[in-house]
């Protein structure tokens, strides 16, 4: 028990120092471990890059996320990377490599290369590269890839879209029933 408590002690320790970046006419900040109740209650500061572990209970906002971020609420105003999993709801701002998983809304507004899962609703003011798959609609302005849901819309395709109602507005014919592909 002792030991555990020493290892929390030296985590919480850790991600309270801000390394500052040179240079930078901002100060940018880097923790390995971001704990946020609401953003500005949170270990390290909104404006702050977390390597390592983010966990947003109930809601945080950070810069750039590389590493595992989990929670209820998760925004981040730049980069993810790794796994980010929200069991409500999940933003970003920025480019997005790798897993995001949402259990009700996702939102994002730039490139992502991988898998963007939500529950019900899945925008992506961007490109997705890869998977986008939603219970309900699947957004995308530009899809790489396989688009997934009951009614999938982008405005470019190149790939697939599944789903009952599939709309592609580049498309010499823009609306198909369940299937939809261009290459």
């Amino acid at each position: 028990m002792k030991m555990i408590k020493l290892i929390i002690g030296t985590i919480l320790l850790l991600s309270a120092f801000h390394v500052s970046a040179e240079g930078k006419v901002k100060d940018i900040y880097a923790t390995p471990v971001q704990l946020s109740f609401f953003a500005p209650v949170q270990l390290a500061p909104v404006t702050s890059n977390v390597y390592g572990l983010r966990l947003t209970l109930p809601y945080g906002v950070n810069n750039k996320v590389f590493g595992l971020d989990a929670g209820l609420f998760s925004v981040s105003n730049g980069t993810q990377f790794g796994l980010q999993v929200a069991g409500v709801f999940a933003s970003r701002k920025g480019f997005s490599c790798g897993l995001n998983i949402a259990g009700v809304v996702m939102f994002s507004t730039e490139k992502n290369f991988g898998a963007s899962l939500a529950g019900i609703y899945n925008q992506a003011d961007g490109e997705i590269t890869g998977l986008q798959l939603a219970g309900v609609m699947a957004k995308a302005k530009k899809i790489t890839g396989l688009q997934l849901a009951l009614i999938t819309y982008c405005d470019d395709l190149t790939g697939v879209q599944l789903g009952l109602v599939n709309i592609c507005k580049s498309s010499s014919i823009p609306f198909m029933l369940f299937i939809n592909a261009k290459y």
